[in-house]
């Protein structure tokens, strides 16, 4: 029995246009090699995962002479293809039983350099995701293709998409849009027939839009569900909630999370059903985990899989630049070794609705950290969470926006986990590490920020059963009311600061961003604590008396930020929107209040109650 694994992707207007994720040029562009992360052919996870007996490449070419199989960078086996001139269907069999490990690609030389066309020897692909051909003046190349698993039985998969929003409603629409256009292809319709798109409304207004509305109308599959503004963790569990209910009627076996606000290549749509269908019986109920990449620099990924331990997320591969084969190669990639360790943020994450149950639902944290502690807790039966290339989305850096009241919500919330799921961490290292975090933001002069992470550090200490008693909408808008007053970015035009030209002109120069250059410098090795408090002092901590103010932006570091003036701008690139700090000289001892506070009700706390009412 045959099933579509992946495709064979080409850059596409739209989602992604950067060639080298998916094939690099060779000899003046006569050779092609389709060696780039979306159409590379992991084996390791295939192997290991599923019940695939073999692995065939079915490919519909124009325009070249000769195809190349290759393992890593081995060659295993060339074809002379014959009449390049006419679009012909091609199939070529990989020696699956003969590897374990490494990747799976192809090569392919033209029959001649038909002019500057683009990409593959022609045009963008279509929207349909399958062709690009070239009418310039040499030889017409057309590429499209898939990758074909060879198995002996499949298992049924049938998915409800749980996309969770609020007021997002131009986002919601240009991704059904892309989703609904894909699936009107014949080809896909195996997958518009075995999927289900719950649009968990928080903000109740997708309703008032007539776009959406037609869309819903016109694809059935579609639904869009109402829901009280419950952050994510309360959005997403309505969504597992209408799966939990919809699964013996509409023979749901999954459920799939993703944000409203990213952009993806529906391609993993593909690639999902292609491994959980594939899956042996001892992984039937494994959880897939999505990467998530930047929209801005689209080839750099941010993460494949994450880890959470002692306070902080552990990342060993931020930053990836995804042009590159050896970056995309590396073990941390194709390896099932750190599978169980990884969690996957809920920007893209599918679970078994064996794992999905009414008695096991997300706990409730609003934002932040509800992804962590349910692939924690869900870990402890054995399922690890497994990545596969192309599986992901592009979202909007984390590094691109200040984090407000989600200050509030990572001290709390990471608290708590911590509590669960590391009962024997020492109340004393928790006390330290907060008073660290709550150090870095006063000398980042962000002293809101400071504010509400304090504001969560002394809600966790109210313990468990003042956390189940929250109303979450209520209590989010109780949070935000805090501080909103004072923390308001404003037109940067607006700013009232001496050197508001120079404060401009520094703006324009940085465009919707963090450079390319400083985002790869920032997977480097970071300064110990020490050390990034020895910078702060080199910068000008404690001597503010330069004339107008500093210019910061959301992906610089505390350590890197100049501390010579009295005044602070802090710049969001995207919105040309800006807000003033001004030095506050008493601020390090509000600091050593905060730390002092905290540590006492930390010492009279019995947060063993957390791991003893939610702890495996």
């Amino acid at each position: 029995m045959e099933i579509r694994l992946q495709s064979v992707l080409l850059p596409t207007e739209g989602i992604c246009e950067e060639q080298e994720l998916y094939y690099h040029t060779l000899d003046e562009g006569r050779s092609e090699d389709y060696d780039g992360y979306f159409n590379l052919f992991y084996i390791e996870k295939r192997k290991r995962y599923t019940g695939l007996v073999g692995l065939r490449l079915n490919l519909r070419l124009q325009g070249y002479v000769s195809i190349t199989l290759m393992h890593d960078r081995d060659e295993i086996m060339s074809y002379e293809l014959g009449y390049p001139y006419e679009l012909r269907d091609y199939s070529f069999d990989y020696p699956y039983d003969g590897y374990k490990d490494g990747v799976f690609w192809f090569r392919l030389v033209r029959s001649g350099v038909a002019g500057d066309t683009g990409v593959a020897g022609g045009e963008k692909r279509a929207d349909d995701g399958h062709d690009t051909d070239s009418t310039g003046g040499g030889v017409q190349t057309s590429v499209a293709g898939e990758y074909v698993g060879i198995v002996d039985e499949t298992r049924p998969v049938r998915v409800l998409v749980d996309i969770c929003t609020y007021r997002r409603e131009t986002y919601v629409l240009e991704n059904m849009r892309r989703l609904t256009g894909y699936l009107s292809d014949e080809r896909n319709r195996y997958i518009r027939d075995n999927i289900i798109v719950a649009l968990i409304d928080n903000g109740r207004t997708l309703n008032e839009m007539p776009e959406i509305m037609g869309i819903t109308d016109e694809n059935p599959y579609i639904r869009v569900i109402e829901n009280r503004n419950t952050g994510g963790s309360g959005g997403f569990t309505r969504g597992m909630e209408e799966a939990i209910a919809l699964r013996e009627r509409e023979g749901l076996t999954h459920v799939l999370l993703m944000d409203d606000d990213a952009t993806f290549e529906p391609d993993l749509y593909v690639r999902l059903y292609g491994i959980l269908a594939t899956l042996r019986d001892e992984y039937a109920d494994i959880t897939v985990g999505g990467a998530i990449w930047r929209d801005d620099y689209p080839y750099i990924q941010h993460a494949s899989g994450e880890w959470y331990e002692r306070l902080s997320l552990r990342n060993t591969m931020p930053f990836l630049d995804m042009r590159s084969y050896e970056e995309c190669t590396q073990e941390e990639m194709c390896s099932t070794a750190y599978e169980y360790r990884r969690y996957s943020g809920w920007w893209c994450c599918c679970y078994s609705l064996n794992t999905v149950r009414m008695d096991n639902l997300p706990m409730q944290f609003f934002v932040h950290g509800d992804d962590i502690e349910y692939e924690k807790r869900n870990r402890l039966n054995g399922n690890p969470v497994v990545f596969i290339n192309g599986i992901g989305v592009w979202h909007r850096a984390f590094d691109s926006e200040y984090r407000g009241s989600k200050e509030y919500y990572d001290f709390r919330n990471y608290q708590i986990l911590t509590a669960i799921h590391e009962p024997d961490l020492p109340k004393s290292y928790i006390r330290h590490k907060i008073g660290r975090m709550l150090l870095a933001r006063c000398f980042a002069r962000q002293y809101m920020g400071m504010e509400w992470a304090y504001m969560g550090a002394m809600d966790f200490l109210k313990g468990p059963e003042w956390f189940e008693g929250l109303d979450p909408e209520e209590h989010h808008r109780q949070v935000v009311k805090c501080m909103s007053d004072r923390y308001r970015f404003v037109p940067v035009e607006q700013v009232e600061v001496s050197n508001i030209e120079e404060i401009l002109k520094a703006a324009d120069l940085i465009g919707n961003g963090a450079s390319e250059e400083k985002i790869l410098k920032a997977g480097r090795m970071r300064p110990r604590v020490i050390e990034a408090y020895i910078r702060c002092v080199r910068n000008g901590m404690g001597r503010p008396h330069k004339p107008g103010a500093a210019r910061s932006t959301p992906d610089e570091h505390f350590w890197e930020m100049d501390l010579r003036h009295r005044e602070t701008v802090f710049y969001l690139p995207r919105e040309r929107k800006a807000c003033v700090a001004r030095v506050k000289p008493g601020a390090i001892w509000r600091v050593m209040e905060m730390y002092l506070s905290f540590a006492r009700g930390l010492s009279r706390s019995d947060i063993s109650e957390w791991s003893r009412r939610y702890g495996a």
